[in-house]
């Protein structure tokens, strides 16, 4: 569920629906505010679908950051093969 509420989230609508509902004890109000809350926050999406969503989310950040790991390695090697031949011409 994390990914979908977050402890920021919950804690945040806990404080604004919960807390001022059990100030007046208002038990059920509270709990039926915050529920319908997390319920909009969610949508009618089934979570596998949700799921599936957010792996293919992260699947393609990995693919990113292994591309962008390559095209550092290749310009590390070009830096380093540029000041290899800068010092192989100011020796010769």
């Amino acid at each position: 569920m994390e990914p979908y509420l977050t402890d920021s989230y919950t804690k945040t609508r806990g404080d604004e629906l919960l807390k001022p509902n059990f100030k007046l004890s208002k038990y059920f109000e509270g709990v039926d505010a915050l529920l319908i809350d997390f319920m909009n926050k969610l949508g009618n999406s089934d979570f596998s679908v949700m799921d599936a969503d957010r792996k293919r989310e992260q699947v393609s950040q990995n693919e990113s950051a292994k591309y962008g790991f390559f095209v550092f390695v290749m310009v590390v090697l070009c830096v380093i093969l540029l000041i290899k031949n800068i010092i192989n011409l100011i020796v010769w």
